[in-house]
């Protein structure tokens, strides 16, 4: 008796585990390119903190602060052909777009270099009078 209330309790457990995985949500590709296609992009400029070439992420750090972007769907500018040649400390450029509360990068560009600093121009010397001149005559009373 004792050998059959194991098995049942086995075969019980076993069958609560097995439906947590089952009722899983998982991401279709298919779907998440759909929805990048139809939606709209955001802008962002930012500095590359790490990449993670396995799951094809990178975590980018600008205004917005600290945020991980997937590279699935992005179009590499510039420089850059694929998520291997982003490299820590890079200045990047791109759009963004939230799909199912995950970030897709969707272009990645190098940052444009800045234009130099304009030369401060030399202050303007104040109006003097030459010391050559005289001084205008009194009137006459």
């Amino acid at each position: 008796m004792k050998k059959v209330f194991v098995v049942a309790l086995a075969v019980l457990l076993g069958a609560a585990f097995v439906t947590t995985v089952f009722a899983q949500k998982l991401t279709d590709t298919a779907v998440v390119a759909e929805e990048i296609a139809k939606g709209k992009s955001g802008k962002f400029a930012g500095e590359v903190v790490s990449v993670d070439k396995a799951a094809n992420s990178a975590v980018f750090k600008g205004k917005f602060g600290e945020k991980t972007g997937m590279l699935q769907y992005a179009k590499f500018e510039g420089e850059y052909k694929a998520a291997e040649d982003l490299k820590p400390g890079d200045k990047v450029v791109g759009l963004w777009q939230t799909v199912q509360g995950n970030i897709y990068i969707t272009r990645l560009a190098p940052a444009p270099a800045k234009a130099p600093a304009k030369a401060e121009k030399p202050a303007a010397k104040p109006a003097t009078k030459p010391a050559d001149t005289a001084p205008a005559p009194a009137p006459a009373k």
